[in-house]
């Protein structure tokens, strides 16, 4: 059984922002392939915490993250957002 896979508005909003930056647009869709593929998505990236508990992350670039949450009981996969670190979590970096 094939996965569901959701893009928030606010993702595509951010695509369109990076669409003339090659190396994070393909970069994601390279990401967002793996993920669908990974067998157990709740072990791909990295668990976050405090605001953002319940969703992980992952590196695009060394700079720039997207965030997403894998719902299990629905074989869904829900990418959250899409930008530099400092934009997600302010410039102290704390979650």
């Amino acid at each position: 059984m094939s996965r569901k896979i959701e893009y928030s508005n606010t993702l595509e909003k951010k695509l369109r922002k990076y669409k003339g930056n090659h190396p994070v647009i393909e970069g994601f869709k390279k990401k967002a392939k793996e993920l669908e593929k990974f067998q157990d998505p709740s072990k791909y990236g990295k668990l976050l915490h405090g605001s953002w508990k319940g969703f992980q992350e992952e590196h695009i670039t060394s700079a720039v993250i997207f965030i997403f949450r894998w719902l299990p009981e629905h074989n869904l996969i829900q990418f959250i957002d899409l930008d530099d670190h400092k934009n997600l979590y302010g410039r102290d970096n704390k979650v």
